[in-house]
């Protein structure tokens, strides 16, 4: 705290050591398990960058996914999902999709999707998390394995067990291809009976 304050003093608040003293805390309050005064501080540190550095700097955006995070193990959803997607807008729009900012905000994205019950939106964010991991870091980095497999998981939860019409039976079907395309082929029965 004796840091920020300090930096505060005598740089000013929208000075970026005052947010990187700001995120540091934030960090030890994080590990010390004081989540609302770590988002807080969190909170200050990105407006700290906004006015400094600018809305739409690269550190500005780090700053968000921070923060988000923090939101999240929260359960502070929407907050968190604000900050992130904030977060992958200013990623994407200065790194692009082949770095690592981009690919690990897609993960947590697809992660906090997954915590909100939206398997269809986590399923995609893994996906392009993969995507994003495999220009990174090439196609045998684990990132990459881990999404995909995330991804699949997301599309089996979507499908889950499919009845079969016929034996009236629930079968797990054999591949998240083969999943969706029950799921979509018992959407159609359904529209027309």
């Amino acid at each position: 705290q004796r840091a920020v304050d300090l930096c505060a003093s005598l740089q000013g608040e929208a000075h970026p050591n005052t947010a990187c003293a700001l995120t540091d805390l934030a960090a030890v309050q994080r590990e010390q398990h004081k989540l609302s005064e770590a988002e807080t501080n969190a909170g200050r540190a990105v407006a700290s960058l906004r006015k400094g550095v600018g809305p739409t700097d690269v550190s500005t955006a780090t700053a968000l996914y921070n923060m988000a995070g923090l939101c999240k193990r929260q359960g502070r959803y929407d907050a968190a999902e604000a900050a992130y997607a904030e977060a992958l807008r200013i990623f994407q729009e200065k790194l692009g999709n082949g770095q690592g900012e981009t690919a690990d905000t897609l993960y947590q994205m697809g992660c906090l999707y997954r915590k909100k019950g939206d398997y269809l939106r986590a399923g995609n964010f893994f996906g392009d998390a993969a995507e994003s991991y495999t220009k990174t870091y090439g196609p045998t980095d684990k990132r990459v394995a881990e999404s995909t497999r995330r991804q699949r998981a997301m599309v089996d939860k979507m499908v889950g067990g499919v009845t079969s019409h016929r034996h009236g039976k629930r079968s797990k079907p054999r591949s998240s291809a083969a999943a969706l395309r029950a799921r979509q082929l018992a959407a159609a029965r359904s529209d027309r009976g």
